[in-house]
């Protein structure tokens, strides 16, 4: 049986959402593939927390890229967007594989914020472990500061 999404203030991807049936899909909404380079890896030979920055970052800005009802509602009512991170993992604890597949979904939503997890999965290699990234998303007032609902 499969359950529909929960909903929030992106509609990830759907050009035909209203505000009003705006979600953020919790589903993996976006899903990139990178080749590992030496340009990647730290000097014991290991992927860089460098690298992990830079492809959650992408991972990231492509989910936000898709919240339209989002950036809708900043530019109409002058918010700015707030990004802080919750956890940032070690690159090394991928190992040396040879591409990695990141993803990035909301998987929390609430009425003042959501989560943006990124995950990446190391591919060839021999290493299994997976490592997770987290970010607050949240609007906030221009003048206060203050954190809209």
């Amino acid at each position: 049986m499969t359950r529909p999404p929960r909903t929030g203030p992106c509609a990830a991807g759907d050009a035909d959402m209203t505000e009003a049936g705006s979600g953020v899909t919790t589903r993996w909404a976006v899903l990139h593939e990178y080749t590992v380079s030496d340009d990647d890896l730290d000097p014991h030979g290991r992927v860089s927390d460098d690298a992990v920055e830079r492809w959650s970052f992408a991972a990231r800005s492509a989910y936000l890229g898709r919240c339209r009802i989002l950036q809708r509602i900043r530019e109409r009512i002058g918010l700015k967007l707030q990004v802080r991170a919750v956890s940032k993992p070690s690159g090394s604890a991928l190992g040396r594989p040879k591409a990695v597949l990141v993803t990035a979904s909301a998987p929390e939503v609430r009425p003042r914020s959501f989560v943006i997890s990124v995950r990446i999965r190391p591919i060839g290699g021999g290493n299994l472990i997976q490592v997770h990234a987290r970010w607050l998303i949240q609007l906030l007032g221009q003048d206060t500061g203050l954190v809209y609902e």
